[in-house]
């Protein structure tokens, strides 16, 4: 073989691999290309289907917190309401794939904001690993499994599930660490366009 065609098939390998390599990595460090700044300990969370990613100034009491240092995804007003009995109060709105426009209202103990802080808030706050505001999270990973799930499965009673995976990092030494895939299940009533539940799990339920 001529140490030109030598060179150019060198030249080609070394080509190859940076594309790979590129295209291997590259989603990552675009989608957290700006939280090297973040403070050590940090927990953040990339969504593999929406390659969104979420992360926040800890805040551990919302109604302790006061402006500018209010970091939240919903209103302390509205919780207010939820907590004062108001089930019809919309606490948050979203866009899924399949059903259209869903609300997740204040709601009772069976469905909606209620019946997932009393009966799934300790679970999402396991799955956080770290300091912030437990609604404020699920919030997120509940729009991500909607917009853009993985799979989405019709259940009984007129009931869609939507689940989709979400990457957990952890910033240590100030470089982001792979921790673990949660992959949260959101059930909507498909005729009355709300949210029901929203179960954080390493495991989809759906």
């Amino acid at each position: 073989m001529s140490k030109n065609k030598i060179t150019r098939l060198a030249s080609g390998l070394l080509t190859a691999v940076a594309l790979v390599s590129t295209f291997t990595v590259g989603v990552s460090n675009a989608a957290f290309a700006n939280s090297n700044s973040l403070p050590e300990g940090t927990v953040v969370f990339y969504s593999l289907e929406s390659q969104d990613s979420y992360y926040g100034t800890p805040i551990l009491d919302r109604s302790s917190a006061t402006a500018p240092r209010v970091q939240t995804r919903l209103n302390p007003v509205t919780i207010g309401l939820c907590n004062s009995g108001f089930g019809e109060v919309v606490v948050s709105s979203f866009t899924s794939k399949f059903d259209g426009a869903v609300k997740l209202k204040c709601g009772d103990s069976a469905a909606g904001y209620v019946h997932i802080r009393t009966n799934h808030r300790s679970q999402w706050q396991a799955q956080m690993g770290g300091p912030g505001l437990w609604d404020d999270y699920m919030v997120w990973a509940s729009a991500q499994a909607l917009s853009a799930p993985s799979l989405a499965n019709t259940q009984a009673g007129n009931k869609r599930c939507y689940t989709t995976p979400i990457e957990v990092f952890q910033v240590i030494n100030g470089a982001q660490t792979y921790w673990k895939t949660i992959r949260p299940s959101v059930v909507v009533s498909m005729n009355n366009k709300i949210v029901i539940t929203s179960i954080p799990s390493t495991v989809s339920t759906c």
